[in-house]
C-alpha cells in the first residue's frame, strides 16, 4: 500500500513537472502542445489543488496559453478536436469554482486529515520515483542490444499489463539504450 501510493505521487508529480518543463521551453505550434497543456493543468489540479484557489489564479498562465494555441492552430486552419481530455478539462474549468463553494467544508475535513498522514513533496516524489528507477535494470542481451528487466513484481511494473500493452511497452529486445 505506501509504497504503490509513494511511487504513483512520484510518477504523477514527475509527468507534472516534465508537462511544465514542455509547455515552457516548446513553440505554441508543436505537435503535442495542447494535450500536454490539459494533461499539466489536470496533473496541477489533483497534486496541488489544496494550495489552488476557486478562480484557477495559480493557472491563469497555462489556461492563457491554452488559448493562445487553440488561437493559433486556428490561424492554421485546424480546429481543435473534442477529445475525453479536452472536453474534461473544459469541464473542470466551468466547474470548479462553483464546486469549491459547495464542497469546501467535506474537502477541508479530507484535506486535513490526507495531509497529517500523506503530506506531498516535491523532493520526496522525486526521492521514490529515483528509488523506483534504481530497481529497473538493464541486461547486456544477445549482438550489443540491451534487454530491460523489472527486478521485482509490483502494480506498476510490465508483469501486470495486459499482452497488448505489455509487448507495446516492454520489449525484450530494446536496441541502443543508454543510462544517463
Amino acid at each position: 500500500g505506501d509504497r504503490k501510493y509513494d511511487e504513483g505521487v512520484a510518477f504523477l508529480m514527475s509527468a507534472m513537472e516534465d508537462a511544465k518543463a514542455y509547455a515552457a521551453e516548446t513553440p505554441p505550434d508543436a505537435r503535442h502542445m495542447k494535450n500536454v497543456l490539459y494533461w499539466y493543468i489536470c496533473l496541477t489540479l489533483t497534486i496541488k489543488r489544496p494550495q489552488t484557489s476557486a478562480d484557477l489564479q495559480e493557472l491563469q498562465v497555462a489556461l492563457k496559453k491554452l488559448g493562445y494555441v487553440d488561437e493559433f492552430s486556428l490561424l492554421l486552419g485546424t480546429i481543435s478536436p473534442k477529445t475525453q481530455l479536452r472536453l474534461t478539462l473544459q469541464n473542470i474549468v466551468k466547474r470548479y469554482p462553483t464546486a469549491v463553494q459547495e464542497w469546501k467544508d467535506l474537502i477541508a475535513r479530507f484535506d486535513e486529515v490526507m495531509m497529517d498522514e500523506r503530506p506531498i513533496s516535491l523532493e520526496k516524489a522525486e526521492d521514490d520515483l529515483a528509488a523506483w528507477l534504481d530497481d529497473l535494470h538493464i541486461d547486456q542481451g544477445e549482438e550489443g542490444e540491451h534487454q530491460l528487466r523489472r527486478v521485482s513484481c509490483n502494480a506498476l511494473s510490465p508483469c501486470f499489463l495486459p499482452p497488448l500493452v505489455k509487448r507495446r511497452v516492454v520489449s525484450t529486445r530494446v536496441p541502443s539504450v543508454s543510462v544517463v
